[in-house]
């Protein structure tokens, strides 16, 4: 392969996440009655929301471990100085 070709990768569909959201809600609001009918609709939608939910949640324990990290390397070091 020469250096001025280029590899493109295209995602089409509804995915996974989509595909749960759908088969909650048509068992939500479905004829037979199931399980899934006395759940919550956060829980129906959650295939929506918690992905970007649990990166947000991600990044946010990272940024506050770092500047955890940081404030312990900073007091050790003002401990070990005086």
């Amino acid at each position: 392969m020469s250096s001025d070709q280029k590899i493109i990768f295209k995602q089409e569909g509804i995915g996974f996440c989509g595909i749960l959201f759908i088969v909650l809600l048509l068992l939500k609001v479905g004829v037979v009655e199931t399980v899934v009918m006395g759940w919550s609709w956060w829980w129906i939608t959650a295939p929506l929301w918690g992905p970007l939910s649990l990166a947000v949640s991600f990044i946010v324990i990272c940024l506050l471990l770092v500047c955890f990290l940081t404030l312990v390397g900073f007091l050790i070091d003002l401990i070990c100085k005086r």
